[in-house]
């Protein structure tokens, strides 16, 4: 291993024996010569953020401001709390119901307010208000936005969202009158020989028990690998008759990687005409990154140095790649405090451990969440084996949806992945895989005992209908609700127009306003009539 990385055996030694810290280069030479990320070196270890001031005026002195600190956690501790078992949902209301409670206990966990989460999700407060309460459905980038702002992951927020698929539309082939699920490729040798007896497609699909379609479609597939099978119609365009003529010259050959001296051979030749990245060059793509971060969360200098507890000119000097490669645990600090991956900080810097050299990558796309998740979808189908429209059918979608999700075209709600999951029979965690870019930390422990929950909206409706009822002022049901004195009134409208029956402290002042109140006394009825 200390000969795929470049690294010396003492050095890999003490770093395994925590006695020595790498540099950010020399982890990334040992994550992509054991084929994994730096994620998963770093992973359990944790950089929970100090105090940032933003205001010069709400400046204190430094002796009374809460310091950043490490949290690591042992491979037995769970990272979240897992979700307590539920039956599957059987409607969309039931799914934001469940999501919007869990939202709220990871904001109230976070010490955030409902204004704040949603400046940082990029959401209005009533919206939040809304997904918190389950009378508003959340969508698939709202999801990403709020879970990045939490620091947590997709599938934490949907725990407990479960769907039961539907059980019979594996075998929708066989209701069809169509033969069994089969290998997808069990049938090329008997349409192939068919195909050159020159039967039709109705003929052969009559013969092996499939539909014309998907005779035609795998006629179609093995003239792409190189059959030599002839056309039942002439071409309609030139386009056509090209690419006819090309597909009848092709020469198929065996991939080069089932030969390893070939393989080797072209991967070295390869190799040979990429230039090699120096240290230097590697420092500054770090720079680069955390500049295009820092500048993307609108923090300054001197607010990521009070966060990471780093001075900023040594985090100028990183910027503009003149400090050098900064150590693993200052790549922690940078990425938690600027919100985002350890693999954002490093992006763009591969060890190739076949040549023993760094090479650099475009950045790539950095918003692709909802493209990833769309080719989770897609790979967890392939490897199942089914249809898209076999696997619209089970997820109670149509298979227009299934196309558009695996594309990532459009925003879908939550339900859908919380579907498609049900349906493929894989974990939330496995289809959300890769798709956070974000820091996602533990949450710290909840203040309330297992009685002390905070109230739902029934207990709260039915507090304020007896404090009204029993006469108290406003300023007084106000500070039992948590409310501001201005927005108890128009809590009591909106019972009213759910049909409580609260008594008015004063009389009408004008006829419109008599003629409403008694329309709401009379129900719906007078409002028909």
């Amino acid at each position: 291993m200390a000969r795929r990385a470049a690294l010396k055996v003492e050095e890999l030694s003490r770093f395994e024996d925590a006695a020595h810290e790498l540099s950010a280069t020399k982890a990334l030479r040992l994550a992509h010569s054991l084929g994994v990320s730096i994620e998963e070196l770093v992973e359990r270890i944790y950089w929970n953020p100090g105090e940032t001031v933003r205001r010069p005026c709400e400046r204190r002195p430094f002796s009374d401001w809460l310091a950043g600190f490490f949290l690591v956690l042992s491979t037995n501790a769970p990272v979240f709390d897992p979700a307590p078992p539920r039956d599957p949902v059987g409607s969309r209301l039931e799914a934001a119901a469940i999501f919007g409670q869990n939202v709220r206990a990871a904001r109230e966990r976070r010490h955030l307010t409902q204004l704040k989460l949603a400046r940082a999700a990029g959401l209005s407060k009533a919206g939040l208000s809304l997904i918190e309460r389950g009378i508003r459905e959340t969508t698939i980038e709202a999801l990403l936005s709020l879970a990045r702002a939490l620091e947590v992951t997709p599938e934490f927020l949907l725990g407990g969202v479960a769907w039961k698929p539907r059980q019979s539309s594996w075998a929708s082939e066989a209701r069809q009158g169509r033969a069994q699920h089969h290998d997808a490729h069990s049938l090329d040798g008997p349409i192939k020989r068919l195909w050159s007896d020159g039967k039709t497609a109705s003929e052969i699909a009559h013969a092996v028990g499939t539909s014309p379609g998907a005779v035609s479609a795998i006629v179609h597939r093995l003239r792409e690998h190189g059959d030599l099978l002839a056309h039942r119609s002439p071409p309609t365009r030139a386009v056509h008759e090209g690419a006819r003529r090309r597909r009848g010259q092709r020469i198929v050959t065996p991939p080069c990687e089932h030969d390893p001296v070939v393989a080797d051979r072209e991967q070295s030749a390869d190799d040979a005409g990429r230039p090699e990245v120096s240290e230097r060059e590697a420092a500054a793509r770090i720079g680069a990154n955390v500049a295009f971060h820092r500048q993307a969360a609108g923090l300054t200098l001197r607010e990521l140095g009070e966060a990471t507890e780093v001075d900023r000119t040594y985090l100028h000097r990183i910027e503009n790649g003149r400090a050098g490669v900064p150590r693993v645990s200052l790549v922690v600090r940078l990425a938690a405090s600027l919100n985002v991956s350890c693999a954002r900080v490093t992006a763009g810097i591969v060890w190739n451990p076949r040549s023993g050299r760094f090479e650099l990558q475009a950045a790539g796309d950095r918003d692709s969440g909802r493209k990833r998740l769309g080719q989770n979808v897609r790979r967890a189908r392939r490897r199942t084996n089914i249809s898209q429209q076999a696997l619209g059918e089970r997820a109670s979608m149509c298979r227009g949806d299934v196309v558009d999700f695996e594309l990532g075209s459009r925003n879908f709600r939550i339900l859908a992945a919380v579907k498609l999951a049900g349906a493929l029979g894989v974990d939330l965690a496995d289809l959300f895989s890769g798709v956070e870019g974000w820091y996602v930390r533990p949450l710290p422990a909840s203040e309330d005992g297992p009685e002390d929950h905070p109230p739902t909206k029934a207990e709260r409706d039915a507090l304020l209908v007896r404090l009204w009822q029993e006469g108290r002022p406003e300023q007084e049901i106000a500070d039992a609700l948590g409310l501001k004195i201005g927005a108890v009134a128009s809590y009591v409208r909106e019972l009213r127009d759910a049909g409580e029956t609260l008594t008015y402290r004063r009389p009408p002042r004008h006829a419109i306003e008599a003629a409403a109140r008694q329309r709401r006394r009379d129900g719906p009825r007078a409002v028909r009539r």
